[in-house]
């Protein structure tokens, strides 16, 4: 149905929708070893994502569990998120598609798992803190800022003030 074979019961309704945040990056090309993540921008904002005050207080106040699911390509680099007061799902020890069909929301950066995620009509956020850099010197084959299925938040506070608006919303689209 939706043309993508990796989430193939995704319109089924067998799954129990959960008060949960799914935090799902997709990863960068040119983080190729442990050196380039330690010195990157990537590792500091979403370490200041995670640790941050105002995401346990969204949590509390919105009876939320945070989930930070890894890229399969962040494994080997687990141990700098180990002790974020969130579950961290490490590849294979979950279903993405259960996890996709059990949030209420999701925060990503450029994670095509979006959309798939959209399709169920549940509310998408984009931290977008380096898209000039993501980009790179091709153009998207999209308007992210037009075409992208959520808003685009380039900061924290943008972030923080994103999720609180839609916990006002109890998590409409």
């Amino acid at each position: 149905m939706t043309s993508i074979a990796r989430f193939d019961s995704l319109f089924k309704d067998d799954w129990p929708l959960k008060r949960q945040l799914l935090v799902i990056p997709t990863w960068y090309d040119w983080i190729t070893n442990d050196e380039i993540f330690k010195k990157s921008e990537y590792l500091e904002r979403y370490r200041e994502l995670l640790f941050d005050f105002c995401l346990r207080k969204f949590a509390e106040c919105y009876q939320m569990k945070i989930v930070f699911c890894l890229h399969p390509n962040m494994e080997s680099c687990v141990d700098y998120f180990k002790d974020a007061p969130v579950t961290i799902i490490h590849q294979g020890e979950a279903d993405v598609q259960i996890l996709i069909k059990e949030s209420t929301m999701m925060l990503t950066n450029y994670s095509s798992v979006a959309f798939d995620f959209s399709f169920l009509h549940r509310p998408v956020l984009y931290y977008q803190f380096d898209q000039t850099q993501f980009i790179g010197k091709y153009t998207s084959h999209i308007d992210l800022d037009k075409e992208l299925p959520g808003p685009i938040a380039d900061s924290l506070d943008q972030v923080f003030d994103q999720l609180f608006q839609y916990g006002t919303q109890d998590f409409a689209m």
